[in-house]
């Protein structure tokens, strides 16, 4: 009976120290999935913050994104805009292009046709002046000639009359002027002045014979 005793206590403190054994492992255990608890809670916070940080990330660079596809929009439109005016502009310019040209080759027309006529009233001018040159270079010698003739009779008629009448006996023999009212210009001839101024002399020296006193006898 002792020996069911002994052996009773003997499993019985086995037992207690197989349960305290399981205790103490179950306390480690429950100390290790106590810190692996508190390391995944940590973990989850760390987590979290970062999720939470991505997360407003996240929603600026959407409200990037937005505005950045609002400008993008934008500057399409303008682009688009911009471009119909270019178009619009180059149209306009190839007209304007076209209308210069046009106005262009007719100022070269006109300016041709100006050319032409200048030239041609310039030689017209050239040779009416030409023409007038002449003229007043054949008027000149012939107002020479008149003048060469007109001292030539004069000087005839003058060594006629003082042939006769010495010009110490008689003053009058000095040259005879012609007064201008008598001759109006380029109209008497050559002949005609010679002719005056003949019968002028002629007249002085009838006049002079006359008024000479008669010889003594």
């Amino acid at each position: 009976m002792r020996k069911i005793v002994a052996e009773y206590e003997k499993t019985i403190a086995q037992m207690i120290e197989d349960e305290q054994r399981t205790n103490m492992t179950s306390q480690k255990n429950l100390q290790q999935l106590t810190m692996e608890k508190e390391q995944a809670l940590a973990d989850l916070n760390s987590v979290e913050r970062s999720l939470s940080d991505l997360f407003r990330r996240y929603e600026n660079l959407k409200g990037v994104l937005e505005g950045f596809k609002k400008n993008e929009e934008a500057l399409k439109k303008c682009a688009q805009d911009y471009l119909n005016r270019v178009k619009q502009e180059e149209q306009r310019y190839q007209a304007l292009k076209v209308h210069a040209e046009e106005k262009l080759d007719k100022a070269n027309e006109e300016i041709a046709q100006v050319r032409t006529k200048a030239k041609a009233e310039s030689a017209a001018l050239h040779a009416g002046l030409r023409k007038e040159q002449m003229k007043v270079e054949s008027l000149e010698r012939a107002l020479q000639q008149k003048q060469s003739a007109h001292e030539r009779s004069v000087a005839v008629c003058r060594s006629f009359v003082c042939s006769e009448v010495p010009v110490s006996a008689h003053p009058d023999c000095s040259p005879l002027p012609l007064h201008p009212s008598i001759l109006p210009p380029f109209v008497l001839t050559t002949t005609r002045i010679a002719l005056y101024t003949i019968h002028h002399c002629h007249q002085h020296r009838f006049s002079h014979r006359s008024n000479r006193p008669s010889r003594l006898p």
